[in-house]
């Protein structure tokens, strides 16, 4: 996702008086990894995000909240 989109996501959980400023909000997505895999038997796909610090939970959970 492009990180001119990922701004105006994050313009309404910012004005629900976020804690984490919308300009921080964007750089903390610079390191959020997630690991996607097939497993051969099932053909079935998996995604899980990896360790996120603190601020990356927030992020994260705000954006699970709202949309």
């Amino acid at each position: 996702m492009p990180h001119g989109q990922m701004a105006l996501y994050l313009e309404q959980p910012y004005q629900d008086k976020s804690i984490l400023p919308l300009k921080k909000a964007a750089e903390v997505t610079h390191n959020m990894y997630q690991i996607t895999y097939t497993l051969p038997a099932s053909k079935h796909t998996e995604n899980h995000l990896l360790k996120m610090d603190q601020e990356q939970q927030e992020l994260y959970d705000i954006i699970q909240k709202n949309f």
